[in-house]
C-alpha cells in the first residue's frame, strides 16, 4: 500500500512539480535573454526635428548664440574631426562660434558629434526656408533640446549597463535550477524503473 502511494501519489506530485517549475524558470530565462539583448542594442539616436525646435524656440524668448562678425577668422582646428555642412559655415565662420559649437560636442564621440553637427543643419537648413523663427533662435533652441535629448539617452544607456550582470546571474541561475530540476525528473524515473523491476522479480540490466 505504501509503495502504491508513492508510485501514484508522491512521484507523480513531485513530477508535476518538477515539470512546472522546469516550465516556469525557462520562461523566465528567455525573457532574461531577451532584456539582456536589448541592454546590447545601441540606444537609438537623438534626433530633433525642425517642428520641435520652432515649436519651442517661438513659445519662449531664445538666447543669441554670441558674435557671429566676420572680423575674425575661421577656425577650423576647434572641429578637428568635424565634417561643418555648409549651411552651417556661415553661422559658425569665427572662433566664439566655433567654440560653443565646441563645448556641446566636445563630450561625445567622433560618430554622435559628427551627427549632432549634420542633425544641426538640417534645423537651420528648414529655418532659412521657413518664417517661423529666426536662424539664431533655432540653432539655440536646438542646442537646448539635443543637448537634452543626450543626456537623457546616456541615463537609458547607463541604465542597460547596470543592469547587464543582474540579466546574466538571472540566466545562469535560471539555467542552473532548470537543470537541477530535470535531474530531479531522471532520478524519480529511474527509481520507478527500479522499483517495477523488483515487483516483477528481477533487477534492470
Amino acid at each position: 500500500m505504501l509503495d502504491g502511494f508513492e508510485r501514484k501519489g508522491v512521484f507523480r506530485v513531485a513530477r508535476v512539480f518538477a515539470l512546472i517549475i522546469i516550465c516556469v524558470v525557462l520562461i523566465s530565462v528567455v525573457i532574461a535573454i531577451v532584456a539582456f539583448g536589448n541592454t546590447l542594442a545601441p540606444t537609438s539616436p537623438a534626433k530633433v526635428t525642425a517642428d520641435e525646435v520652432f515649436a519651442s524656440a517661438t513659445s519662449e524668448q531664445a538666447e543669441t548664440t554670441g558674435n557671429r562678425g566676420d572680423s575674425e577668422a575661421s577656425n577650423p582646428t576647434m572641429l578637428p574631426n568635424i565634417r561643418l555642412p555648409f549651411v552651417l559655415q556661415k553661422y559658425f565662420n569665427n572662433v566664439e562660434t566655433r567654440r560653443i559649437l565646441a563645448g556641446h560636442i566636445d563630450s561625445l564621440t567622433p560618430e554622435l558629434q559628427q551627427d549632432y553637427v549634420d542633425n544641426l543643419a538640417i534645423i537651420v537648413q528648414e529655418a532659412e526656408t521657413s518664417n517661423t523663427v529666426k536662424v539664431v533662435d533655432a540653432i539655440n533652441k536646438y542646442f537646448e533640446l539635443k543637448d537634452k535629448r543626450l543626456t537623457e539617452i546616456r541615463a537609458i544607456q547607463a541604465d542597460k549597463e547596470r543592469m547587464r550582470p543582474y540579466y546574466a546571474a538571472l540566466i545562469m541561475s535560471g539555467l542552473a535550477i532548470a537543470a537541477l530540476f530535470s535531474l530531479i525528473l531522471v532520478l524519480l524515473a529511474i527509481e520507478r524503473n527500479t522499483r517495477a523491476s523488483v515487483r516483477n522479480g528481477g533487477l534492470p540490466m
